[in-house]
């Protein structure tokens, strides 16, 4: 049975599985499920270990420009990292002469095409979303090897961005990016980055506002990513008096420019437009990231109530701004609802991080009761995000032949966030039903609508962590825990045994995973399916795979290894969010 945490709103699983047969079950395919997903980690690792030779990675001109076109159709107005005229004028002398490119250019492309890879959705996705995992280590053994004040340079600052976000993306150590965030802070700070241009030597305008940007940028990764740690920001506003980048469009400035740039009106988009909200909205976050990750003293509810009003603000001016820009199918993709969605929850997440300790306690005090309703709102408000444009006709999720909008592939296949998204979700719902039933015990009428509405989120969230099991997900925590507590609140509203409905949810969730699991990596992964505790089968294309007598992915590394209950807890401390 799951219960609610009154101190932190967390649910916890009770009861001892081994005494029936089905949690035997439950146990033992949950189990197979842990050593399929080891699997599916070890084996991409181990086959780019054995062959490091990323010149030859690229692959042919139309897939690369297919891959390159959906970066900057999706990333790059969020985090401004390169100038586009720049990289498509290099990326054509590539394909001139392949063979005298800048090795750092062949990395910047491979990076670059890797993130566009989440976004690719033909026939040979498994195949480039494996290899763009083999991109992003050669470009992190580049980091890694010695010479560093050679690499002190813009196209570094580039690459470290680009690195981040594609680990993040393909979750490489996802959960581990506050790291090496804060290695790109400290190389940037050594390179001047937190300096305005103009208070350093003469440089052009175009190299003064792609620091700016750049600037820009290591601090919005900064401080999403001490949100999934629940870490510290390593930095305040007194330390860096960077200028906002420019409101103007890339092709705005260029090499030859010496004078500086004549910024457009806050009122016209711009290739900046998105940054520059985000950019706006950061001190009041970063007050939230501060007192939330403070070990000293709890926020007041006062001050709560202040800064959510300030994140509630922010958003609701940016929809204003950008619904004006917001188009269609003939929408320049710069204006798309994906960028909506994508600023939307970049800042609201905030919102249910500062309201979120208050909601717990206004599950039982009424004093709080607009922290409950102002974090239950915000997790569902993240969950209904319209669809962004492309490449639907309808405004439904899938098109009609089947492949996904740029926003719900961004969901099914990323990690950071929006994996992370998915279970805290569904505690904030499952919290607030269980809540509503406890207060409600003869389950009156008036009360169904509402609750079947959120009971319908729980289900599409379920239906969710299917999809990213059959595309791209390893843990099966998630669906397991949204199935549970589906099952428990049901049976509670329907007078059934709460008891036996969380199990039967429990057997089919695992039974659903494992399939799932087991066609993903025989259909596309070609790895190794292991089957019972016997010997693997090894799938056709993978005979060749090298075994390093080492867990490179650091998987078994576990503390909690004499703790027999740690295998359904451990999986939703992902980017804890309850430390902040």
């Amino acid at each position: 049975m799951l219960s609610i945490d009154p101190d932190d709103n967390t649910s916890t699983l009770g009861g001892d599985l081994e005494k029936s047969a089905i949690g035997r079950h439950i146990r033992q395919l949950t189990e197979k499920c842990k050593s399929l997903a080891k699997t599916a980690k070890d084996v991409p690792y181990s086959q780019w270990l054995a062959n490091p030779n990323f010149r030859d990675a690229v692959p042919p001109r139309k897939m690369a420009d297919n891959l390159v076109t959906l970066y900057f159709r999706t990333q790059e107005s969020l985090y401004r990292i390169l100038h586009i005229p720049s990289f498509q004028k290099e990326y054509e002398q590539y394909w001139q002469q392949p063979n005298a490119a800048n090795p750092v250019f062949i990395l910047k492309l491979l990076l670059v095409m890797s993130i566009g890879a989440c976004f690719y959705q033909g026939p040979d996705a498994y195949l480039y979303r494996s290899e763009a995992t083999k991109w992003i280590f050669a470009a992190q053994a580049w980091f890694s090897s010695p010479f560093e004040k050679g690499r002190l340079h813009t196209s570094a600052i580039q690459l470290q961005c680009l690195l981040l976000l594609a680990r993040q993306h393909h979750s490489i150590a996802g959960d581990l990016v506050w790291i090496s965030a804060g290695a790109l802070l400290r190389t940037s700070l050594q390179m001047g980055y937190h300096r305005d241009p103009k208070v350093l030597p003469k440089m052009s305008a175009m190299q003064a506002e792609i620091r700016r940007r750049l600037w820009a940028t290591i601090l919005e990764i900064n401080i999403q990513s001490a949100v999934d740690s629940g870490m510290p920001l390593l930095i305040s506003a007194d330390d860096f008096d960077t200028e906002p980048p420019a409101n103007i469009d890339d092709v705005d400035i260029d090499e030859t420019m010496l004078s500086p740039v004549n910024s457009k009106p806050s009122t016209t988009f711009t290739q900046c437009s998105v940054q520059l909200a985000l950019l706006k909205a950061f001190q009041i976050r970063l007050e939230v990231v501060r007192f939330l990750n403070n070990i000293c003293f709890e926020p007041s509810y006062d001050e709560a109530l202040r800064v959510g009003s300030e994140l509630s603000k922010a958003c609701r001016q940016n929809d204003a701004f950008l619904s004006k820009f917001n188009r269609c199918l003939t929408a320049d993709p710069q204006n798309s609802q994906f960028h909506r969605n994508l600023l939307d929850s970049s800042i609201r997440r905030f919102l249910l991080l500062v309201h979120r300790p208050f909601a717990a306690k206004g599950l039982k005090d009424p004093h709080y009761y607009f922290s409950r309703k102002a974090c239950l709102d915000s997790a569902v408000h993240m969950l209904k995000y319209p669809c962004s444009d492309f490449p639907t006709e309808s405004g439904g999720q899938i098109a009609n032949n089947g492949v996904r909008d740029d926003f719900t592939q961004l969901k099914t296949v990323s990690g950071g966030f929006f994996k992370s998204l998915i279970v805290h979700a569904a505690m904030v719902i499952f919290a607030e039903l269980y809540t509503q039933l406890d207060e409600d015990p003869m389950f009156s009428e008036h009360g169904k609508p509402s609750r079947e509405s959120l009971k319908q989120c729980l289900r599409d969230l379920i239906q969710l962590a299917a999809d990213r099991i059959s595309v791209v997900e390893n843990n099966v925590k998630g669906h397991l825990f949204m199935s549970v507590a589906l099952a428990q609140l049901e049976a509670m509203e329907n007078g059934g045994d709460p008891e036996r409905a969380v199990l039967e949810a429990a057997r089919k969730s695992v039974d659903k995973c494992y399939d799932l699991l087991v066609g993903r990596m025989s259909a596309g992964m070609n790895v190794p399916v292991p089957v019972d505790s016997g010997p693997a089968i090894n799938i056709p294309g993978c005979e060749g795979a090298q075994d390093f007598g080492m867990d490179f992915t650091m998987q078994d590394w576990s503390l909690e290894q004499d703790n027999p209950d740690a295998w359904f807890k451990s999986g939703f401390e992902d980017g804890v969010w309850w430390h902040c």
